[in-house]
């Protein structure tokens, strides 16, 4: 299966119940970085999705647009989160992620999204303030 395939099929079927198949979508040296976060190799990737899961009551991702060239992809996405704590209602985000792939896994995996709507936008009063500056803008 063609790396990005192998990509979009293990985000679309995460479960925070199961641990994420990090060792069959990501290169042993793999790089990833989002807004909060830059990590590398397959350690620190487990990880990351370990400590995901022990704080999303649910996520579900679901692909637009994929746009792919010689080991390279951009897949724009929107994902569907519930935390544990915080608001009892989903949040969704959309995002984009910037692969670099060899011909079995993903080497690089580069996230952007906005996290202000994430994070920020959930505490109350600061959610309240940063929306409003949203809508001034």
């Amino acid at each position: 299966m063609h790396p990005v395939d192998r990509f979009r099929d293990a985000f679309a079927q995460f479960d925070p119940a199961q641990p994420f198949p990090v060792d069959e979508v990501y290169a042993p040296d793999v790089v990833f970085e989002d807004p909060a976060h830059r990590m590398e190799g397959r350690e620190a990737l487990r990880a990351y999705f370990h400590r995901l899961n022990r704080n999303v009551r649910s996520i579900h991702f679901g692909f637009d647009d994929d746009l792919r060239g010689e080991g390279r992809a951009a897949l724009s996405w929107t994902m569907e989160i519930k935390l544990k704590v915080g608001p009892r209602r989903s949040v969704v985000v959309p995002g984009t992620s910037w692969l670099r792939h060899d011909e079995s896994f993903v080497t690089l995996q580069r996230d952007h999204f906005d996290l202000g709507a994430l994070v920020y936008e959930q505490v109350p009063v600061v959610g309240s303030v940063i929306r409003l500056l949203r809508r001034a803008l």
